[in-house]
């Protein structure tokens, strides 16, 4: 046992952690805690895997003092891609209107994404790199009097390239 003391009359210790590792807690106790959802994980790939050393001391209510190290063994996991929503205003036949949508993954090494309308949107068109047009002249929107507004949602899915999925609207 690593927080063993052969002086009998010494039985307390403290436990400190040498240095901070992200996630990671050590109490006085020696229980610890660790949280690999801490932000400096996030990068790693699916099945990607990080070994996480964190150098500690021990000290007994004498002073003496120890060294150890607790190891942990981080596996990533497929995070899905992130985007955000988009706005642009239209008049109804107005020039076809075009746009690019974008996406971010924290797994660094997942740098492939695309993207899919959820459903059918009149005069709205998606490419899978996330470039969009929409055309306002679409007989589906003649209906419109002059001045009035119509709200048009397109919701859509993007999807990194290990499968994880990211919806908006």
């Amino acid at each position: 046992d690593w927080s063993s003391d052969v002086c009998s009359s010494d039985l307390t210790a403290s436990f400190k952690l040498d240095q901070e590792v992200a996630g990671l807690s050590l109490g006085s106790n020696g229980a610890w805690q660790f949280d690999a959802a801490n932000g400096a994980y996030q990068y790693l790939a699916k099945d990607e895997v990080l070994t996480v050393k964190a150098p500690y001391t021990v000290t007994d209510n004498l002073g003496a003092t120890a060294k150890g190290e607790l190891t942990l063994v981080v596996t990533g996991v497929n995070d899905a891609p992130s985007t955000v929503s988009v706005q642009a205003d239209v008049k109804e036949d107005a020039a076809l209107l075009k746009g690019q949508l974008t996406s971010t993954d924290v797994d660094v090494k997942d740098t492939t994404a695309s993207f899919k309308l959820d459903q059918e949107v009149a005069g709205l068109s998606l490419g899978s790199n996330g470039a969009w047009q929409f055309d306002a002249a679409n007989g589906a929107y003649q209906y419109l009097a002059k001045d009035e507004v119509l709200t048009v949602k397109a919701p859509y899915t993007v999807t990194d390239n290990l499968g994880a999925t990211a919806k908006i609207g």
